[in-house]
């Protein structure tokens, strides 16, 4: 293929990328915990411009002749993910796959010498992808404590960015062949992805929260939904309350019922992060309530020095969950599903407020 003809097709690869790339610049708009991310797009295109500029011409040009057939596989398991993201309608998984669409068709077109050099620089570019700090600081919850999602990317990117320069620096020494690369990458990714998953099942009995202003010994009032909320909850039903019981606790309730505003729907860590509260613990537990066993979302939050307990669920008419994964997993259109969240603050210890929960659950449980 010749040359000019190789940088137009490298150029078409990008048009999946630009597809959904306005809500990249959505989230760098208008959410706190993604406004900082442009700034590992400008080492992209720094490090790409390094590459281009001063360092292909010393590749030697016999390489760049024929395509790599083998990184069709690449980009057949790309087009795969693609596709099942636009099926599910999940936009950070459908960038990330655009990338990896991209360096297949890098693979096919250039070869797998130049693919190794340009790793590093796919990797940044996924770390200022939509949402990545969260899930970068959910995923390293239980081995780092006291740093941020951002902080964390920043580390990897100066790692990765190191480990670029001394690739071109020494392109020979440090070339990896793809089998022993993709083995290793695969053997990390299941042992991480094993860890992660490994635990209780994720699903529990279908229980939503009949909410009402008035019952036993809970009075209720219902609050405005803020700014914060509706853009968090976009068109879906919404519903907020407070309730105060004569044993001077107070439960925060956040009900939702999802129509097709899918995009709208967040981890509750995530939502509570852009609300400018710490995440002190995020896990998930069964808990057993008098209609069965509810799967929820565990997560202790502090904000203005005070900390509160937050039990979060999503559930449809088959099994509830505090999984975020596991419901967008398992959402599909023209299906009811219904998102609960109750806090309350945590004043003598975690368990007396994860009590005080329990029986506001039992409170105004239903089952379909």
């Amino acid at each position: 293929m010749k040359l000019h003809w190789k940088l137009v097709t490298t150029l078409a690869l990008f048009i999946p990328f630009f597809y959904k790339l306005s809500y990249m610049f959505d989230a760098w708009q208008y959410s706190p915990l993604d406004q900082k991310d442009f700034i590992f797009w400008l080492i992209v295109l720094a490090l790409t411009g390094y590459f281009l500029f001063w360092e292909i011409k010393k590749f030697n040009k016999k390489e760049e002749n024929g395509l790599d057939y083998y990184g069709f596989l690449m980009l057949g398991a790309a087009v795969i993910i693609l596709a099942a993201s636009l099926i599910k309608d999940i936009n950070s998984i459908y960038l990330a796959s655009s990338l990896l669409f991209i360096a297949g068709g890098c693979w096919v077109i250039w070869g797998w010498r130049i693919l190794w050099l340009l790793y590093p620089i796919f990797f940044i570019a996924a770390l200022g992808l939509p949402s990545t700090s969260y899930w970068i600081s959910f995923l390293f919850r239980n081995y780092i404590q006291n740093m941020s999602g951002f902080s964390i990317k920043l580390c990897f990117t100066v790692m990765a960015s190191i480990w670029f320069i001394i690739c071109l620096r020494l392109p020979k020494k440090f070339f990896v062949r793809p089998e022993p690369f993709f083995f290793c990458l695969a053997l990390i990714m299941f042992t991480f992805g094993y860890i992660q998953v490994s635990g209780p099942a994720p699903n529990g009995d279908p229980i939503r929260l009949s909410i009402k202003l008035g019952a036993a010994n809970w009075l209720g009032e219902d609050i405005k939904l803020s700014d914060l909320d509706e853009s968090l909850q976009g068109e879906n039903i919404t519903h907020r309350y407070v309730h105060y019981s004569n044993l001077n606790t107070h439960v925060g309730s956040l009900c939702v019922e999802l129509r097709n505003d899918l995009h709208q729907i967040h981890p509750a860590a995530l939502c509570l992060s852009t609300a400018r509260w710490k995440i002190i613990s995020n896990t998930h537990e069964l808990l057993k309530t008098k209609l069965g066993i509810l799967s929820v979302a565990r997560i202790i939050a502090e904000r203005h020095g005070k900390r509160d307990l937050f039990l979060s669920w999503y559930t449809n008419d088959s099994f509830s969950t505090g999984s975020f994964i596991f419901f967008r997993k398992s959402w599909h259109f023209n299906e009811a599903w219904y998102i609960f969240q109750i806090t309350t603050p945590i004043i003598n210890s975690d368990e007396e407020a994860e009590q005080v929960l329990l029986n506001f659950i039992n409170t105004f449980a239903t089952v379909k």
